[in-house]
This record gives C-alpha cells, sequence and structure tokens, in this order.
C-alpha cells in the first residue's frame, strides 16, 4: 500500500479477525473518517496509523475523535475546505498534510479518497506512511467500534485482500473476488492461489511466490491474467508480502486490484503510437510532440532525413533543435513559438536549419497545442517539412523574375480578372496593397500612342488566335516613363477567347541603351574624323582594304595602298617584321593586336601610326582577314619625345642636389625621381606606389597624408624614421599639390636627410642641459652659500652696531633684508636652471613647485596630483624633459589659452608614465607657418628623447589636453614617489 489507498478496501467474510489482521499488518498508515460530521469523526484506523498518531498507553483514543485533533492547523483548515466539496467517488486527491504524531508534528505525502458504501454515507480515506514505525506487536482482539462499517466497506470494495498459505492455498479472500473476478468468497477460499492464473504467466508467478515463502525476498508486486468467471481473462495487480511468522496472520498477504480497463487503454495507445511512428515515418519530414512542461521532445525518424541525425543522438529538448536555427530566424522562431503557445491556434513559421553537414535547410513548421482544463498549454504536436527544394525553385525564379526584369500576367475571358507576379508590381512601381489590379487599370497606365498600338494587336490577336509581341511606352504609379515589352498567349475555347497569359518585361535600360549607342556611333564616327583616326577592314584573300568614312559609305584605300603586302612596303625597315609578326599572331592565337609603325607619307617623310586590329574567321575558323582602327599618332610620339628630354634634363639638373625630388600621381605613382633610393634604380621606381621607398612603420601614416593633400589642397611637412646598416635615419619631408588648371594633378615631395641635424639638436640639448645644471649648482652652491655668510656677517655685526650706535640698526636691517632676498633670488634661478634633483624629492617635488610657482606668476587655479607605484625609474635628465615639456604646455595655457584652471596629472606605474595636461582656455590651433609652433616642436622632439608619445588635442567642452606617454627603464634611478 505504499502508493494507494485501496489496501483498506476490505472484504466481508466469515473469518473477520484475519481481515483485522491482515489490515493491521499493513505498513501504511489507514485512517477512514465520516465527512457528514463537521468534526470529521475517526471511524476506522489501522495499527500503523495508531502507533503514529498516539502514544501506546492511548492506542484506542484515536476512535471517534475529530480529526482536526491530529492535523496542523494549516492541514486541518484544508482538510476541512476540501471535504466541504467533497468530489464524486473515485477521485482521489494526494497532498502533503502536517500529522501530529506521538513524537511531534510530521509532514507526509497523504492519499485522500471518497469512498464508495452504502448510500448516504460519506466516508473519506487517509493514507499515509509513517516516517517512522516503532515495531509494536499488534494486540489481538484489539477491534475498533466501526467493525461493521469496514465490513460494508470491504463487502463494496472492487479491490481484493486475501491471505494464502506457505503451498498457495488461500485461507482468506475479501469480498472484493466477486466485484472484480465474479466468484464468491467460499468459492476461492480453500483454492490454491494459482489455480485460474493464465498458463503463460503461472510458472513465473508461482516461482516467484517460493522465493518469498523461502525468505530470499520479502515482498515483490507482479501484473499477471487471471480467468473470471466468465471464462474471459482479466489483468490483475498484485502485492505479495510474507507474514509467514506472525502468528495472527501465518501466511503471504496478497493485494490485488484489477487493471483490465489500464491494459486494454495501455494496448490501443501502444496501437496508436504504433499507426503514429509508421506515419511519422511516412511523411517527408519531422512529426514531433512536445511535452509544455517537462520540456521533453520526442521526433520521429523524420530527423534523418531533414538533418541527417539519428534521432536518438538528438537530445530530446527544443533548445537541441533550437540552437541549430539560424541566428538570423532564431529570434522570430521563439517569438512565434511563445505567441503560439499563448494563443489558442497554434503556428505556422518557416526557419532555415544546420544540417549534419553544416548546410542550411529551409523549414516550414506547423503545430497545434494541446491545453488542459484551466486553459495552459500542456503539450504541442507539429511537423516539420523540409522545404528547400521548394523554396530553392521559387527563389530562382523570384531571382530571374527580378533580374530579367520580367514579370507574369493571366487574364480570364470568363470571370474578367486579372492576376500578377510580385515582379509586376515592381515594374509598374505600384504598391499591391493600394493598387487594385484589373484590365483597363493596367491599360490606363499606357500612354495613348502605345495603348491603340496594343488594343489593335489583341484585336488581330482575339481575331486569328496565336500571340503578339510589342514594345509599349507606360507610365509608372510614380510618374515615370519607361519602356516595356509585353508578350500574350491567346487561348480559344469553341472559337472564342477563354484564357489569356503572358509576360511583361522592363526594358527601359535596353531601350535607352538602343538610343544611347545611336547616337554615340554618330559622335565615334565624328571623334574618329577628328581625331584622324579611321575604320578600316582588310580582305585577307583578296588582299583588299575598305576604310569607312563618316557618312558610313565604303571607299577602298588610296591606289598607293592597295593592299597588306603594299602597305607593309611602305614601312620603316624597323617596323616591318614586328608589324608581320603582330598578324600572325593575330590569326594564330585569335588576338586582338595593336602596334606602332612609322609609314612613309607622299613627301617621303615617315609618320607614326598606331593601328588595333582583329581577326575575322569564317564558319570553318580559317582566317579571313583582320577589322580595326589605324590613327596618326606622330604628334603625340613628337611630343613623347621632347616630354623624355625635358624629363632627361630636369633630372640632370636635380641630381647634384641634397634632396630627393618626387612626382607622384593622383593613384599616388612615382612619375619623376631625381636620384636612385633605398637600393633602387630610376627606372625600377618609376611606375611604382610611392609606399615601396617608405618603411613599413611610417608607410600607413604617410599614405593618409598624402591622401589627405589630394583632398584639402593643404601643403603638409612631416618626418619619419628609416632603419638601415649605419643606424636610424631620420627624414623631413614637404609635400605640395600641383595644380593644372586648378585641378590637382598630383604632388611634389622633396624629402631631405635631416639625421645630422637630429644629432646637432640633440648635442644642443644635452649641452644645454649641462651648462643649466652647472650653472644652477654654482648658483646654488657658490653665489647662494657666499651670499649665504655675508648675512651671518651682517646679523653679527648688526649685535655689534646695536650696543654702540643703535640709530644705525635700521640700515643694517634693511641691509640683511637685501641680502636675504638676493639669496632667494639665487635659489629661485638655480631651481629653474637645475628644476629636477634626486636630493630634492625629483620630478614630483619639482612639478608641485612648478605649479606653486605657476600659481603667483600667472595668477591661475593650478592643480597638482600624483599617483607613483613603486617608483620612477627615470634619470634626472630624461625626468628635466617632463618637467620641461609641463612647463611649456603651463606656459602656452597662460600666454596662448587664456587658461583659468589647469591640472597636471603624473601617473607612474609599475612599467609605464603617463603625463597629462588639461586647461579650459581656448583651445589648440595648429601653427600656420613653419616658422611658428617652435614649442609644440621642442615639447614632441623631447617626448621622443625621452622614448615617449607626444600628444595633443583639443578638450571637452573648451581647452586644450597634453599627454605624454612613454615605458619605464629597466633599471631604477635614485627617485621619490608619493600621492599628492
Amino acid at each position: 500500500m505504499a502508493s494507494s489507498p485501496d489496501y483498506l478496501r476490505l472484504a466481508t467474510s466469515s473469518t473477520r479477525a484475519l481481515a483485522d489482521t491482515a489490515l493491521d499488518s499493513l505498513r501504511d498508515a489507514v485512517v477512514v473518517v465520516d465527512a457528514r460530521h463537521k468534526h470529521l469523526p475517526v471511524v476506522l484506523a489501522n495499527a500503523a496509523a495508531r502507533r503514529c498518531l498516539t502514544p501506546a498507553s492511548q492506542a484506542f483514543g484515536l476512535i471517534e475523535s475529530s480529526l482536526q485533533r491530529w492535523l496542523g492547523s494549516a492541514s486541518a483548515l484544508w482538510i476541512e475546505t476540501m471535504l466541504a466539496e467533497l468530489p464524486d467517488p473515485g477521485s482521489p486527491t494526494r497532498r502533503v498534510l502536517e500529522w501530529c504524531s506521538a513524537g511531534g508534528e510530521i509532514s507526509v505525502i497523504t492519499d485522500i479518497k471518497p469512498l464508495a458504501v452504502v448510500p448516504g454515507q460519506r466516508l473519506v480515506m487517509l493514507t499515509f506512511t509513517p516516517i517512522s514505525e516503532p515495531q509494536v506487536q499488534p494486540q489481538p482482539g484489539s477491534q475498533s467500534s466501526g467493525d461493521r462499517r469496514l465490513l460494508a466497506l470491504t463487502e463494496h470494495a472492487r479491490d481484493i485482500i486475501g491471505v494464502a498459505g506457505p503451498d498457495g492455498t488461500l485461507q482468506y479472500v475479501s469480498g472484493g473476488v466477486r466485484n472484480s473476478l465474479g466468484y464468491t468468497s467460499e468459492e476461492r477460499q480453500s483454492n490454491s492461489l494459482f489455480e485460474h492464473v493464465h498458463p503463460d504467466d503461472r510458472e513465473a508467478l508461482r516461482a516467484e511466490y517460493q522465493q518469498l515463502v523461502d525468505g530470499e525476498i520479502k515482498t515483490y508486486s507482479r501484473e499477471f491474467r487471471i480467468r473470471h468467471k466468465d471464462g474471459s481473462y482479466r489483468w490483475m495487480e498484485a502485492s505479495y508480502t510474507s507474514a509467514l511468522h506472525d502468528p495472527l496472520i501465518g501466511g503471504v498477504v496478497v493485494n490485488s486490484r484489477d487493471i483490465t480497463e489500464r491494459k486494454t487503454a495501455e494496448c490501443r495507445l501502444a496501437q496508436r503510437e504504433e499507426v503514429f511512428r509508421l506515419a511519422a515515418d511516412a511523411v517527408d519530414g519531422v512529426i514531433y510532440e512536445w511535452d509544455v512542461a517537462s520540456g521533453f521532445v520526442h521526433r520521429s525518424r523524420g530527423v534523418l532525413e531533414v538533418l541527417g541525425i539519428e534521432p536518438d543522438d538528438l537530445e530530446p529538448t527544443t533548445d537541441a533543435w533550437w540552437e541549430r536555427v539560424h541566428p538570423r530566424d532564431f529570434e522570430t522562431l521563439r517569438k512565434v513559438t511563445h505567441l503560439g503557445l499563448l494563443s489558442r491556434r497554434g503556428w505556422t513559421t518557416t526557419y532555415r536549419i544546420r544540417d549534419v553537414r553544416g548546410r542550411y535547410r529551409s523549414i516550414l513548421e506547423r503545430t497545434l497545442v494541446q491545453r488542459n482544463a484551466a486553459g495552459d498549454p500542456v503539450r504541442a504536436i507539429g511537423c516539420c517539412v523540409d522545404v528547400s527544394e521548394i523554396k530553392r525553385v521559387n527563389d530562382l525564379l523570384a531571382e530571374t523574375q527580378r533580374t530579367a526584369n520580367m514579370g507574369g500576367w493571366e487574364y480570364s475571358y470568363m470571370t474578367r480578372e486579372l492576376t500578377w507576379t510580385d515582379e509586376m508590381f515592381r515594374i509598374f512601381e505600384a504598391n499591391p496593397r493600394e493598387f487594385g489590379v484589373s484590365w483597363d487599370s493596367m491599360l490606363a497606365q499606357c500612354t495613348p500612342e502605345s495603348l491603340q498600338r496594343f488594343q489593335e494587336a489583341c484585336a488581330r490577336t482575339e481575331a486569328a488566335g496565336g500571340q503578339f509581341d510589342l514594345e509599349l511606352e507606360i507610365t509608372t504609379f510614380k510618374n515615370r516613363r519607361i519602356w516595356v515589352r509585353i508578350i500574350g498567349h491567346l487561348e480559344l475555347l469553341d472559337g472564342r477567347p477563354f484564357r489569356s497569359f503572358g509576360s511583361v518585361q522592363n526594358v527601359q535600360a535596353q531601350k535607352l541603351a538602343q538610343i544611347a549607342l545611336e547616337n554615340s556611333t554618330g559622335w565615334l564616327k565624328l571623334s574618329m574624323n577628328m581625331a584622324h583616326m579611321h575604320a578600316w577592314r582588310w580582305d585577307r584573300a583578296r588582299d583588299v582594304f575598305e576604310f569607312a568614312v563618316v557618312d558610313g559609305q565604303k571607299e577602298h584605300s588610296p591606289s598607293v595602298f592597295p593592299g597588306m603586302k603594299k602597305l607593309i612596303t611602305e614601312m620603316h625597315p624597323a617596323d616591318r617584321h614586328a608589324v608581320s609578326r603582330a598578324i600572325d599572331d593575330a590569326f594564330q592565337y585569335q588576338l586582338e593586336v595593336q602596334k606602332e609603325f612609322r609609314l612613309k607619307s607622299s613627301n617621303g617623310r615617315y609618320r607614326w601610326y598606331e593601328a588595333i586590329a582583329r581577326p575575322l574567321f569564317d564558319a570553318g575558323r580559317v582566317p579571313r582577314g583582320l577589322v580595326g582602327v589605324i590613327q596618326d599618332i606622330t604628334e603625340r610620339r613628337d611630343s613623347e619625345v621632347r616630354l623624355r628630354r625635358s624629363e632627361e634634363l630636369l633630372r640632370a639638373t636635380t641630381a647634384n642636389t641634397a634632396d630627393t625630388l618626387m612626382l607622384v600621381d593622383t593613384g599616388l605613382k612615382i612619375r619623376f625621381i631625381n636620384k636612385n633610393v633605398g637600393g633602387m634604380s630610376i627606372e625600377q621606381i618609376i611606375g611604382r606606389e610611392i609606399g615601396v621607398l617608405l618603411p613599413e612603420s611610417a608607410r600607413q601614416g604617410v599614405l593618409e597624408k598624402l591622401r589627405h593633400i589630394l583632398d584639402t589642397g593643404e601643403t603638409a611637412t612631416y618626418e619619419f624614421e628609416s632603419a638601415d646598416a649605419d643606424g636610424v635615419r631620420h627624414f623631413e619631408n614637404r609635400a605640395v599639390l600641383v595644380r593644372d588648371d586648378g585641378i590637382g594633378t598630383g604632388i611634389s615631395i622633396s624629402t631631405r636627410d635631416i639625421t645630422e641635424r637630429k644629432r646637432l639638436e640633440q648635442e644642443i640639448l644635452d649641452v644645454s642641459g649641462r651648462e643649466r645644471q652647472s650653472i644652477g649648482r654654482d648658483l646654488h652652491d657658490g653665489l647662494g652659500q657666499e651670499l649665504t655668510g655675508v648675512a651671518l656677517m651682517l646679523r653679527g655685526l648688526g649685535s655689534r652696531v646695536q650696543e654702540r650706535c643703535p640709530e644705525a640698526m635700521d640700515s643694517i636691517n634693511e641691509i640683511v633684508a637685501l641680502v636675504n632676498q638676493s639669496i632667494e633670488n639665487a635659489r629661485s634661478l638655480a631651481r629653474g636652471l637645475l628644476p629636477v634633483r634626486t636630493e630634492t624629492g625629483g620630478l614630483v617635488s619639482a612639478l608641485k613647485e612648478l605649479a606653486s610657482r605657476g600659481r603667483d606668476l600667472y595668477g591661475m587655479q593650478i592643480n597638482f596630483r600624483a599617483e607613483v607605484w613603486p617608483v620612477l625609474n627615470l634619470d634626472e635628465t630624461d625626468a628635466s624633459h617632463l618637467y620641461r615639456i609641463a612647463q611649456e604646455a603651463l606656459t602656452n595655457s597662460a600666454r596662448h589659452g587664456h587658461a583659468t584652471l589647469v591640472d597636471i596629472f603624473l601617473l607612474v606605474s609599475r612599467n609605464t608614465f603617463l603625463l597629462y595636461i588639461t586647461d579650459d582656455g581656448e583651445g589648440f590651433h595648429l601653427p600656420t607657418s613653419p616658422y611658428t609652433g617652435m614649442g609644440l616642436k621642442i615639447m614632441k622632439y623631447r617626448a621622443g628623447m625621452i622614448g615617449a608619445k607626444f600628444e595633443i588635442a583639443p578638450n571637452a567642452p573648451r581647452g586644450t589636453v597634453v599627454r605624454v606617454t612613454g615605458e619605464q627603464p629597466l633599471t631604477a634611478a635614485p627617485a621619490t614617489g608619493a600621492r599628492h
């Protein structure tokens, strides 16, 4: 009775004590209450219930007591409310209830079931498994006051409780045997337990029963078939529990119930599932069933056909399917599924899903949703059909129509209805939701001339049958006039028009191209005449030339050049072989050839010509001749010669200059250079992109600057470094846009090697720094100490003078004040010349002093903050460069930016440093002259000296930002760091 309350359904028999002991032997607690009374009196309780709920001294205090006494307050209130609306008999429920046991409150799952008993009674049975059962032997003869009611209950029950001996002889059978199998208790008593069992089930049942009797097992359950009194077999489910050693029972307790209807339903369900499986396997797609509550999804073997995956290899969840959906379709599928579960109609959608080979298949999914009585979705059943091929064909058809600008139409003479494809709407530039398609509305878009031609064509076709094909001009719904080609086929029924169909193609582009071709042909002829260019054709078999003139007429070439042989003899001897070889190549390789050659004119001088020729072949691929054009290029060749001489003269003139001069075109390809560069000769450089001459590190930046010059016309000066075998070299470049009639045609670039200048600048800065340090130390250690000595001597002199001549003390004190002021001035000069000294706090202290002096000097609010960890590794010289950058930035903020607030921030980490200076001034402006902005150049140069990156940019919302970033040396220099 571990999961069913039916253990209590004992049938009446002449052996009432045996039934009581069988009920008391149950491990589950059984309590029966009378629901007719509000206080729910207990009318029956087995030994397990008494042991669990009452102490041993009050074992019978449970009978006739109120059920609320043995339940917690919440459980008592719930059971009272539930029993007030008692459902029909046979409708069980299950709930966790709090029972007041002898050892305290316990929460256990309780089965609650109304009992079908004598009319007028309302009995409810509650069963549960106690958490802890004390081993107490039942007391003989302990019967409750509800014995007669128990007999009535078991008499009407359908479950059977029996007791059998070791040999299987039945010692007791409850009254349920009549209701289930048609036998009376007396007919079954003293018979074998296995007498009516189906032969196929008997031996297995008997063998397991023998194991129970032998003590190998304590209990077991089995489903088997047993013969009804009418001769049919019924399915039974029985639980066998050994009570052979119980002196009150001395047998095996058998609890049986009729499960024939359940087995029949299971069989029918299995048959339906088999039919469903066969149908699912026959469908070209995936049929699935989704348990919405558990998330379990069962799919048919169509998964193998659609995705190439065995159904067992695909996890039975929605996530396993959804994770294969195309990312662009996933969100749409998720929303459609969610809305389908909320609505009562299910869903239909299409999406793409990835198969086992990584290809995406197009899926059409249609799903129905099953709901419970509350309207909540419990199950979704659907079908996923692979429509990849259908979609591919439709896409190809639609794409073909779009590519060809062609749509289809069909007209029924019976219904007067006209139907269009989607491409028709695009051709007419109409909205399908706003435009009603009809024969009249289509004709209304034709121009008057086209409408008349179309109606005449339709009339001829209706009279004689067949088809029509013509070009019409229409006005689209966006008021554009375009040309279309319409083709129509007519079907006749009994000699009368029945149906017509056809296509409409947008030929606007072809029509415009035809008009443009006609116009361009005229312009081409005129241009060829003005350019001294003539089209010609040579007949190889006859060796005859034909030339085309402007009016399109053909005329034979002058008699001096009747054919190719005569033409070649008049060529310059140096060009004859090349022209003959070109003609042979054209025929052999079927190629278009282009050649320049000199031809003797009538005055005996040679002129330059350029000819382009294409071979002609007959149907058998036999050469028939050549067709092409010829142009007099004598003037161009003379210009090229003059230009070449000018370039040679320019190159000779600029070859001895120290600078490298280049001219690049708008494609940044070098057209002129005056000397060899980078191991490449001038001939190797000409025609190549300028990037081949630039180092990899600077290439991208320089190319961007040159493109900016082409776009804006600005002049730019830039520098870059290039490493070679001799070390790092520095180059300064100046680029100027070259204009022709106001249009930029290229860039002139001059490049100068400034490596030596850079070295001298470095030496100047080093010498300047050393001199500053020397003068600073002299001021501090020399003049400062001497003035300090003078001040001390004056104080000593003042003491003696005060004794002898007190009236002179004012003058002496004034002299002492002047000396002290001179000492302070000397120290200020020393700090300015030698601002960063390790012994006075290093860079942090110097920047802090700079901010303090700046407040007094400029009257601005200057904030300084430093975060140094663990230590600043820069030596005094490198730290001085950072100090000078901050000093220059502060000066610029005050003098040029007119700022009122400056923030100086120094951040030092283990490997890097950052100097960050911002102000709220007028902002940063690029210098307008190469001779201005020296402060910025020096700041950038100082940053480069210590391997740092210098950046200056506008601040938001106003002002300027100066940023210097770099890496610390690996070895530490003596310094102090702190947070200020």
